[in-house]
């Protein structure tokens, strides 16, 4: 095997392969192998005709070339980005410029290669570092969600409010005649939700059950049913219950039914605990990929299209496998909003394009630091796992696969990548908020603080005076 390297284009070469006469003939006969059970010819039992028969009968050997091809590509190839040192970036596309017997094969594989990528600033770099800031009002959120979730609903003996959950008949007309899918029987809607078209919600506030009611509303410019945008419609509806929400009270029962804590005030203070551990992992990733979006923006390269698309099909799965874990496909995903695959894969290049930058000045930044991991630094990342899983580390080792452990090292590198970055970086620090108003104490502990306060101020003697004053 011989080849040439040449340049076609920034970031695209062509090796131009020969394989000798030899070596191809050895492909043929691979491929001679390969298909003569699957040939028949007249005179012999299937499978048993001599090459040279079939390459009689079908008007010489080039029967077998394109098989022989194939059998001779992968490693004349390999051979070549090897000696010629080039970092290929996607499959090649391969042209055929001579092939014979006699001669062997010729051919071109014309690759896109890993860009230069010119190195800015990757050192004191001026970029603010998030603070890790929990507020009061964080942490009641957090509370409020735990509660909602403990909720339960109750037949209310009044009128709709915003809020509630109602219970109710309804169909709808345009024209004064039905429209398919515009009827429902014992549909359950939370008013305020805004899950029916804009107008429907408000007009059912203030209706009780048993009542019955016109609602005049109009179909949006954008709805996802073509054949009824911006149609004028009437709904028919019969309230048939109405449910409010009760919510449980916010004690020391509470506490232990959420979290198995014996106070509220441990119950709090646990919340906290984990809001703080949450903010200080989300801080820390934006210091990250600040830094790194600032050395993008200060280094220069051409980054070639094929590694953007293979990020984009990465993105593209990703977003696959979050619709599937909610019960929802692709395909119905796409005709829900109206949009073709080209249209979502346009919508991420932007993005795409940017984590490849990334990607690319951090190996340039390894490169530039001579970076590598040790088994010290892949015995951390596994011993953090089997922690993360509450798994005894040896365990874990025993079933860690070679290809993980090669993930697992290149995560380690990653890490101490970034880690340099920030131990260089000159960050100012943002300024933290300031502390919101702190959830109030249930009903018996704030009796109790009201009652301690007023015992202390009882005991304390009055002041003077010229002291009020």
């Amino acid at each position: 095997m011989s080849y040439e390297l040449s340049q076609l284009e920034k970031n695209k070469v062509r090796l131009t392969i020969a394989v000798s006469p030899e070596d191809f003939q050895k492909g043929l006969d691979k491929a001679y192998h390969q298909m003569v059970g699957k040939i028949t010819i007249p005179g012999f039992r299937k499978g048993k005709a001599p090459r040279r028969v079939i390459e009689n009968f079908y008007g010489g050997p080039s029967i077998f070339f394109e098989d022989a091809l194939r059998a001779v590509y992968p490693d004349a190839y390999a051979k070549a980005v090897e000696e010629s040192g080039i970092n290929p970036v996607d499959a090649p596309e391969i042209d055929v410029e001579k092939i014979s017997v006699e001669e062997g094969v010729t051919f071109h594989a014309d690759v896109w290669v890993y860009p230069e990528v010119e190195l800015g600033q990757y050192k004191n770099l001026p970029v603010e570092k998030p603070q890790a800031v929990v507020t009061d009002d964080d942490v009641n959120a957090e509370i409020d969600r735990a509660r909602d979730s403990r909720s339960r609903w109750v037949t209310a003996e009044r009128a709709i409010e915003n809020g509630d959950t109602v219970t109710f008949d309804f169909e709808g007309f345009i024209d004064d005649k039905p429209f398919e899918g515009g009827s429902a029987k014992d549909f359950t809607l939370e008013i305020g939700s805004g899950r029916f078209i804009p107008g429907f919600e408000e007009q059912m506030v203030g209706l009780s059950a048993g009542e019955e009611k016109d609602l005049s509303v109009t179909f949006p410019e954008d709805y996802h049913a073509e054949e009824l945008k911006g149609k004028p419609a009437i709904f028919k509806v019969t309230i048939k219950e109405v449910k409010t929400k009760q919510l449980p009270e916010l004690d020391d029962a509470f506490a232990q039914d959420a979290a198995g804590f014996d106070t509220m005030d441990e119950y709090i203070a646990d919340v906290r605990k984990h809001l703080e551990e949450a903010a200080v992992r989300r801080a820390d990733a934006k210091f990250e990929n600040d830094l790194v979006d600032a050395c993008v923006a200060d280094s220069k390269m051409e980054v070639p299209q094929p590694m953007v698309e293979r990020m984009i099909d990465s993105m593209v799965q990703d977003m696959q496998y979050r619709l599937m874990n909610s019960g929802i496909g692709m395909e119905d995903y796409l005709k829900y909003t109206g949009m073709s695959m080209e249209d979502l894969r346009g919508q991420y290049a932007e993005t795409a394009l940017q984590r490849v930058k990334g990607q690319l000045v951090l190996q340039a930044i390894q490169k530039a630091e001579n970076l590598t991991v040790d088994e010290n630094d892949i015995e951390k990342e596994m011993l953090e796992i089997a922690e993360r899983i509450g798994q005894p580390v040896e365990e874990y080792k025993k079933r860690i696969s070679e290809r993980e452990k090669t993930y697992l090292a290149d995560d380690a590198l990653l890490k101490k990548t970034l880690q340099l970055m920030k131990d260089n970086a000159a960050p100012a620090p943002v300024a933290a908020p300031k502390p919101a108003r702190k959830r109030k104490a249930p009903a018996k502990a704030k009796a109790a603080e009201e009652q301690a306060a007023g015992e202390e101020t009882a005991d304390k003697p009055e002041q003077a005076e010229g002291d009020k004053e």
